[in-house]
């Protein structure tokens, strides 16, 4: 049974006290999947950004970079190879941390798993977050994953994915928001209401 815990909450961003029901035990067990760093290309990158560039507001579609611009995205680019199950033998993740391609303010940069498939890579899930962490559960025969993302309130939102036999899909009954209190020095998850009426205060 998940051990749920009455915690005092003071904020400092609005300046009130709460009372309310969360927990400090995450709802979902991690595993390690990462099998080794490679160096990311071209077609890594593109899989991953390849969207409208004012979807998330970049100076520039990636193609029309040039040459010594792409070669600086590329050097801020982190591709990890992955072990991910039988079901998806050739998949990595890769994250674009070039600062033109991130949010200003929470950090939040172009991420993705991709796979090869005919010699092509193709995005089989996209995000724009803080990094990924991988779960014991799975979907056919495939890890789940959990990618992180900051929000408002100083808050992560952990959206969880699952396999569906072609590409990962967001399970929003089983995503969280993650909530780390300095004063105490602990990580609590709250459900979405909990999120909006103890963090962002509506």
């Amino acid at each position: 049974m998940r051990l749920v815990i009455m915690v005092l909450f003071i904020s400092a961003v609005f300046g009130q006290m709460y009372s309310y029901a969360i927990t400090t035990k995450a709802p979902f067990t991690t595993v390690k999947v990462q099998s080794k760093t490679v160096m990311a290309t071209d077609e890594m990158v593109f899989a991953v950004i390849n969207v409208p560039v004012t979807e998330y507001g970049y100076l520039g579609d990636y193609k029309k970079l040039s040459s010594a611009a792409k070669r600086e995205v590329l050097k801020d680019t982190k591709a990890v190879k992955l072990n991910l199950g039988e079901g998806l033998p050739d998949v990595y993740e890769v994250q674009v941390m070039y600062s033109q391609f991130c949010s200003a303010s929470g950090g939040n940069c172009p991420s993705g798993i991709i796979g090869k498939l005919n010699n092509k890579y193709v995005l089989l899930l996209n995000s724009a977050g803080n990094g990924m962490r991988y779960l014991k559960s799975k979907h056919h025969g495939v890890n789940d994953i959990v990618s992180y993302s900051h929000v408002g309130g100083g808050a992560n939102a952990c959206t969880v994915h699952e396999f569906d036999g072609l590409k990962y899909y967001a399970n929003e009954s089983r995503s969280v928001y993650e909530y780390y209190q300095r004063e105490n020095n602990k990580t609590y998850y709250l459900n979405e209401k909990e999120y909006k009426k103890y963090i962002l205060d509506y």
